[in-house]
């Protein structure tokens, strides 16, 4: 298992992938590390008319024990392309948690 969050970050940044047609040409869509034999993902879920990432979906594998899951960012920036908010979701469960 990894250390903390961070950790899963980093790996995160290590393995990007570009699309040339998918989303927004020639932008990032996903990145996914491997450790351990688990895959870490962080996908764009859609670009904004300027290309910028109007969303995100991360997934932390089971490997990561209680922050295993499935999160989202929706994202909002000014018309000068800042960053002015963003929205992260509860996790979205994708397997069934034992007793639940």
């Amino acid at each position: 298992m990894l250390g903390d969050v961070t950790d899963v970050l980093d790996l995160l940044r290590a393995h990007r992938h570009h699309h040339p047609v998918t989303l927004a040409k020639g932008q990032l869509t996903s990145s996914t590390a491997f450790s351990g034999g688990a895959s870490y993902t962080e996908a764009v879920t859609g670009y904004n008319s300027f290309e910028l990432p109007s969303g995100t979906q991360t997934v932390i594998p089971a490997a990561q024990g209680a922050l295993a899951d499935t999160y989202t960012q929706q994202d909002s920036y000014a018309p000068d392309g800042q960053l002015t908010s963003y929205t992260d979701s509860a996790a979205i469960p994708t397997t069934p948690r034992p007793g639940g």
